[in-house]
């Protein structure tokens, strides 16, 4: 029988953040969520039933919060993280338009975030010496380029920093799960496709049926088709499981 976990879920209020928060839940895992967003009403509502085995903390993640909320992750076997910290200038730029200063300030907070927490949280639980899991979010842009065709006539531009530091985790998942593995520490990516935001009437129509045009499986995907994953990679069912970068894109990389 597989063992409940004590997870640490960053960023997991956002689109797929939630739905693997209550993903973990749903399967009996213990559950502390960190986000700067609070928890609506909506949420609320289908969390209510897991309080005995649910905390959230309202914190702004940041190099800051690696440096003094450190005891936040303590007492967890897994870490998932959801979070990817964006720039909005960045966010509008592509290849040919490239701010450097912007570009390096964007992947310099996705460092000290992103790679600082996991590398932290890997050396607790060698301490700890009972193994664990570290599971991040990478991206199709993970391991193919963004197509200039999909956003042309969109609201919605290419993004240039997060296509680079999506890629730079496959590498840097695989350097984990080489150097922790020995320890009973495995590290896994999950390179998710596009997701729909059926709450979201705002998430770009015109974006979204390019989208179903071109990917093989004819849509996005569901935040819980990506969330059953992550469950999976953090519990017992996965032992044998490090250093993988799992596409979960309806075949958008397999063409």
């Amino acid at each position: 029988m597989a063992e409940n976990k004590n997870v640490v879920i960053l960023g997991g209020l956002g689109l797929i953040g939630f739905e693997v928060t209550y993903i973990c839940l749903l399967k009996g895992h213990n559950v502390t969520v960190v986000d700067q967003a609070g928890i609506d009403n909506d949420k609320k509502k289908k969390l209510e039933k897991y309080n005995t085995k649910f905390k959230f903390y309202k914190k702004k993640i940041n190099k800051e919060f690696v440096n003094k909320f450190f005891n936040i992750l303590k007492n967890n076997d897994s870490l998932i993280n959801c979070l990817y910290i964006d720039n909005k200038v960045n966010n509008t730029l592509g290849i040919d338009k490239l701010d450097i200063q912007n570009f390096k300030n964007t992947i310099s907070l996705n460092i000290d975030s992103i790679l600082n927490l996991s590398v932290e949280f890997a050396k607790y639980l060698v301490k700890r010496k009972k193994g664990g899991s570290i599971l991040n979010f990478g991206s199709i842009y993970s391991v193919v380029a963004q197509n200039p065709k999909l956003y042309l006539n969109t609201k919605i531009n290419e993004n240039l920093p997060y296509s680079f530091f999506k890629s730079g985790l496959v590498n840097f998942t695989k350097q984990l799960s080489a150097t922790y593995s020995k320890y009973g520490i495995r590290t896994n990516l999950i390179l998710p496709g596009g997701v729909r935001d059926i709450n979201n009437p705002l998430q770009d129509s015109k974006f979204v049926k390019k989208y179903n045009s071109i990917v093989p499986i004819g849509r996005m995907a569901r935040p819980d088709e990506i969330a059953y994953l992550a469950e999976f990679l953090i519990s017992d069912y996965s032992t044998y499981i490090s250093g993988a970068a799992i596409p979960v894109d309806g075949g958008w990389t397999a063409i």
